[in-house]
């Protein structure tokens, strides 16, 4: 397993604004077209207010983070790019980042070094997200 440590200066210049996805070395706006709208957006976890997904796409690519933070503040990172198939987003390269804060303000960055693949299935009554290292999570649309 590759690990890779950075320190990260001001967390808040990581997480861009509510209606942007951090991708690694990419940030996409989130667009909608009118056949599209209902994918696009941020979504709250059902079961836990700490565990969100973010969608964003450009030009027929969809930039997806999820991002779930614990009792301690460690922030579970997924991060990929899926293509949609149907009502559903498929994804062969997730990367997986834990970020650590420590009281100076600065982040650390672990990156797990293994890639996931997964699906979103889009629906009306919720999103579900599955990862291949176990992850399942039903998601409502917020925005």
């Amino acid at each position: 397993m590759k690990n890779t440590t950075k320190t990260i200066r001001g967390f808040r210049k990581m997480i861009a604004a509510a209606l942007a996805v951090m991708t690694v070395g990419t940030t996409a706006v989130l667009t909608a077209s009118a056949d599209d709208s209902r994918s696009c957006g941020i979504y709250n976890a059902v079961k836990n207010a700490n565990t969100q997904l973010f969608i964003a796409e450009d030009a027929g690519t969809y930039f997806c983070t999820v991002r779930a933070k614990d009792c301690t503040g460690t922030v579970n990172e997924f991060t990929f790019k899926a293509y949609r198939n149907g009502d559903v987003l498929e994804y062969t390269d997730c990367t997986q980042a834990t970020i650590t804060f420590g009281e100076d303000g600065f982040a650390t960055v672990e990156e797990d070094g293994q890639l996931s693949f997964g699906r979103i299935e889009l629906g009306n009554a919720g999103t579900l997200w599955q990862d291949s290292k176990g992850a399942t999570v039903m998601f409502a649309k917020e925005i």
